[in-house]
């Protein structure tokens, strides 16, 4: 039996009830894993979204963090 590894997260529980996003990823090897993480950092480093909070980091700076991930999702 392969193992799946699944990961979700939430935002929009502030807004009550206006807006609320869930996002989930699964990956089938703990190398993706460890690959998207890695991503995800640099990512978070490139955009200087850091590790702030969503909820208190400039929507400019939302928009760069969100922007890659959208491409890579088209693509």
């Amino acid at each position: 039996m392969s193992r799946i590894y699944c990961y979700a997260d939430e935002s929009g529980q502030h807004t009550h009830g206006d807006f609320f996003s869930v996002s989930v990823v699964m990956v089938k090897t703990i190398e993706m894993r460890d690959e998207g993480e890695c991503i995800l950092l640099e990512i978070e480093r490139t955009t200087e979204k850091g590790s702030t909070k969503w909820t208190k980091t400039h929507h400019r700076k939302k928009a760069r963090y969100v922007e890659p991930k959208m491409k890579g999702a088209r693509g």
